[in-house]
């Protein structure tokens, strides 16, 4: 009987004990999801890091015209990325072989707060080029007067448009 008082004391120790206070304003490092190489267990979360898990860009697309894109992320950075915040889903144009061919693409804001390890929700309004060919769409997130992801480690997802 006595081994059994003895781990219920325990078990009743544990259950009380206080806790420590949970800062919200300060959000809990979480694991980057990188399918290549994980982060080793305690290494400090990338602050630009997001997955893009689904989206809608067409196969093909009218020369000149504008196509609304959805498109569902992960911030799998550090930060939260406010809705009204200089975080955003970014597009470029690239020909056959990977050369920028508009200087300006396109923004689209989440629509809500996103904080570090939630998903959101993106429409974009995709320019298609205006001569006919093939094209790659590369998504890619920016902090505004910053940088892209992309030129911190954070891999964009390419996808080829036939523009006709």
């Amino acid at each position: 009987m006595s081994r059994f008082c003895a781990i219920l004391a325990f078990a009743v120790m544990v259950a009380c004990a206080p806790k420590p206070p949970h800062d919200t304003a300060t959000p809990t490092p979480r694991t980057p999801a990188a399918p290549s190489t994980p982060a080793p267990r305690g290494a400090p979360q990338p602050r630009f890091a997001f997955d893009i898990l689904e989206h809608d860009t067409p196969p093909s697309m009218m020369a000149d015209s504008v196509t609304v894109v959805l498109l569902k992320l992960k911030n799998t950075s550090s930060c939260d990325w406010p809705k009204d915040g200089p975080f955003k889903l970014g597009y470029r144009w690239q020909d056959e072989k990977g050369n920028e061919i508009e200087k300006l693409g396109g923004r689209a804001r989440p629509q809500k707060d996103v904080p570090a390890g939630q998903m959101a929700f993106f429409k974009a309004r995709v320019n298609a080029p205006a001569t006919p060919g093939t094209y790659y769409l590369v998504w890619d997130m920016v902090e505004e007067q910053v940088t892209w992801f992309s030129k911190k480690g954070a891999s964009p997802v390419k996808v080829a448009v036939a523009v006709r």
